[in-house]
């Protein structure tokens, strides 16, 4: 994804040495007809084999009634191209969508979407979800003058679960179109197995993720980008250990967490610490793709090791299936970065 903004960067510079107008600071795209355009769109189901992942395959009228409760459909339109600085790479998203429609699963009309468009290029994207999220807009800030508006998807800092999905496209509206989207997962699984014998002293593991973006980018598949210098704030996965696992290995537990990349040498840590706070072993899980810690989007990460003898290493392997849920109780909470002077 940083791919992605880097050459869209690079574009809009060799755009900002071209002759402007400074009196013209966007090219509307000409409008070739005033007549609407019947667009429908149905969510049969979910795909039921995808990339690193393999997910159950069921009808699509009890699939989507008994995982989703609400539909979040958006429409985007492409509204012109910004020539002078500042510039805003993706103009069609700043102006906002065209179309916002939430359906919920007692409606009668659940899992079909209709719409009347003009002629012109458009983008769409559907959400599916057990909770209402939102669907909206931000603007992200980068150098030179450059800045972007993408459609996020925000849970609010409510817990994720593994059935959350998605689809975007985009497709140039001419005549009436009508089109079957089947939904993917938008989320990624954490996996811990701590390999040998938990402390007697051991209250609580504490799993923290830095720089952990705070919703879904639609546009990109991907956790929400930055940009700058910023870092996003932590999550920070907290699980109780009962009197009942104490002495015993092969402890594991799970979370459910957006695909993201992080540019900070620890970006996964674990921690176990005693009921007065104090940590008995701190580890920075090991990294996927090279200096950054990267979590593929619909992908099962296992992480093995020893925790408490300290010249232990963790190893991850990727599943290629999602396994059943490890059924342990957490919470989640959000912690600021700390700034260096």
């Amino acid at each position: 994804m940083r791919n992605i903004y880097l050459l869209c960067i690079a574009i809009c510079i060799v755009v900002s040495s071209c002759k402007k107008d400074s009196t013209q600071n966007l090219i509307s795209p000409p409008e070739v007809s005033t007549k609407l355009h019947e667009v429908s769109f149905t969510v049969p189901g979910f795909e039921s084999t995808t990339q690193n992942l393999s997910t159950n395959s069921t009808q699509a009228s009890a699939l989507l009634k008994d995982q989703i409760k609400y539909l979040h459909l958006v429409i985007y339109k492409d509204r012109g191209i910004v020539m002078d600085p500042p510039f805003e790479l993706y103009p069609q998203f700043a102006a906002g969508p065209v179309k916002d429609i939430i359906q919920k699963s007692t409606d009668a009309n659940f899992g079909t979407f209709k719409a009347s468009l003009s002629d012109g290029q458009y983008w769409f994207y559907i959400v599916g979800d057990q909770l209402a999220g939102k669907i909206f807009g931000e603007i992200t800030h980068g150098s030179g003058g450059i800045y972007w508006t993408l459609p996020y998807y925000h849970l609010d800092n409510a817990l994720l679960t593994s059935g959350i999905y998605f689809s975007g496209f985009d497709t140039l509206i001419k005549a009436p179109i009508s089109k079957a989207i089947t939904l993917k997962r938008m989320v990624s699984k954490l996996t811990i197995r701590i390999t040998d014998a938990i402390p007697a002293n051991a209250a609580k593991f504490i799993l923290t993720f830095t720089d952990y973006p705070p919703a879904f980018d639609l546009f990109s598949g991907n956790g929400k980008f930055h940009g700058r210098e910023d870092i996003f704030d932590s999550a920070v996965f907290s699980y109780n250990i009962s009197a009942s696992q104490i002495g015993k290995s092969n402890f594991e537990f799970s979370t459910i967490v957006f695909p993201y990349q992080s540019f900070y040498s620890s970006g996964i840590t674990l921690d176990c610490i005693d009921k007065l706070g104090n940590v008995i072993n701190h580890k920075v899980l090991p990294s996927q793709g090279g200096d950054a810690v990267l979590i593929k989007i619909n992908t099962n990460y296992t992480y093995t090791g020893a925790l408490f003898t300290k010249a232990a290493q963790f190893t991850v392997s990727l599943d290629t299936k999602w396994n059943a849920p490890v059924n342990i109780p957490f919470s989640v909470s959000y912690s600021k970065p700390i700034k260096s002077n």
